[in-house]
């Protein structure tokens, strides 16, 4: 199993996790009635701030990370990695999801018996609904990630990702996802709608950039004794930034970022020796990303519904709040208890406890 820890890509992503956090602070939790996250200027917000496209940096990230840590060990059974994802993402989806409905009944808010259902089954927005985004509203990413992990590995027990033909077709099926999406919505920001019936547009968004994570990584192989030139590093973080801040959710232009963000992660992996020194004090925002990205909703929640006013005061306040709780929760519960799943799950899954 490869060892390698890229700080730089880890810190980028408790980056992109916090602006989550505060794109979600800025439009206030608000939610329109077809379940859709406005743009900050229809929630009368000056700013626009264009937070959703950290989702396809996180799942760009994702194949590239999944490639880096199991490519390279296609020993590993199908039982042990799936049940590896499952007790990484699982048990604080699940958590978050007991807290959001505590929050539901403090309340007095109403949650569908299905939609609680599918969260419970770690099936929502894979094509079965919900019809909205509910309950711990980030967490519609995180199923969607786990099932298209487990398909990549079934892929992987059947193909041969280096030959040519291969990473042609794997090219091809990332450009038909976000093909498709550009025939059913004219952008990117998409999520829980489904076309046909079954076809879920945020599961098309969400397989097309974790595709482009993987090839990602194959191309990273072929040249990671590259170093970029220092100049390239700023201009692929700038672009980062410039993506996050500036590019309005509803653009055409939106459909570039995922092969953007494929471009910075490959520059940011190869510099990565290069910016280590700055990266690495940083990367505990990297490990509690995860944390920040699920538990702040339940925490905006309690803002929102005991009416505290939304001022950069509130602002910092509520960063404040998601980033201690957030730590707390990586360091008592999510790495805990994925330490502790995997030692009582070893014999199952046929390997030896470390």
């Amino acid at each position: 199993m490869q060892t390698h820890r890229f700080y730089s890509l880890d810190l980028f992503r408790g980056i992109a996790a916090l602006t989550v956090v505060l794109g979600h602070f800025v439009i206030d939790g608000i939610i329109a009635p077809d379940g859709q996250i406005p743009q900050a200027h229809e929630a009368g917000i000056i700013w626009n701030f264009s937070f959703i496209y950290a989702v396809d940096f996180f799942l760009v990230l994702s194949g590239f990370v999944l490639a880096h840590s199991y490519l390279h060990r296609m020993e590993i059974t199908f039982r042990d990695f799936a049940l590896r994802r499952f007790f990484r993402m699982y048990p604080l989806h699940l958590l978050t999801l007991l807290v959001t409905l505590g929050l539901f009944a403090l309340f007095g808010l109403s949650a569908e018996t299905k939609d609680i259902l599918l969260h419970v089954f770690f099936i929502q927005n894979i094509g079965l609904g919900p019809d909205g985004l509910t309950l711990n509203v980030p967490s519609w990413t995180i199923s969607i990630e786990f099932w298209i992990n487990i398909a990549a590995f079934l892929l992987l027990l059947f193909i041969r990702p280096g030959k040519r033909i291969v990473q042609i077709l794997l090219v091809l099926m990332a450009c038909a996802c976000f093909a498709l999406l550009y025939r059913f919505s004219g952008h990117l920001n998409v999520n829980y709608q489904t076309s046909m019936g079954f076809l879920n547009w945020g599961l098309l968004r969400c397989s097309g950039s974790f595709i482009l994570g993987f090839l990602t990584y194959r191309l990273y192989l072929r040249c990671q004794s590259w170093q970029p030139a220092a100049w390239l590093v700023g201009l692929a973080i700038a672009a980062f930034m410039a993506i996050i801040l500036a590019l309005p959710g509803h653009a055409l232009a939106g459909f570039a970022t995922p092969f953007v963000f494929s471009a910075i992660v490959l520059v940011l992996a190869c510099s990565d020796h290069m910016t280590r020194a700055v990266s690495q004090p940083l990367v505990l925002l990297g490990d509690i990303s995860f944390s920040i990205y699920l538990v702040h909703h339940p925490i905006l929640q309690i803002f929102r519904e005991t009416g505290l006013e939304k001022s950069l005061l509130t602002g910092i306040g509520f960063v404040a709040v998601v980033l201690v709780l957030s730590t707390l929760t990586y360091r008592l519960f999510e790495r805990p208890i994925y330490r502790w799943s995997l030692s009582k799950t070893a014999s199952y899954r046929g390997v030896v406890p470390a």
